[in-house]
């Protein structure tokens, strides 16, 4: 079940990303990606570590 979450959030956060023209560098993308993905389960993600405002 957490994988199918985590593909499914990777998922979105790449559509998300093409659908806005891309407005992140694909270096910045890939970083949160990898991030997302090696996360340890106690650590909380917080939509600030993904997006620069």
């Amino acid at each position: 079940m957490k994988n199918e979450f985590i593909i499914s959030g990777l998922l979105g956060m790449i559509q998300d990303w093409l659908a806005q023209g891309m407005i992140y560098t694909p270096h910045f993308i890939s970083t949160k990606a990898y991030e997302l993905l090696h996360q340890k389960d106690s650590e909380k993600v917080d939509v600030s570590d993904f997006f620069v405002i």
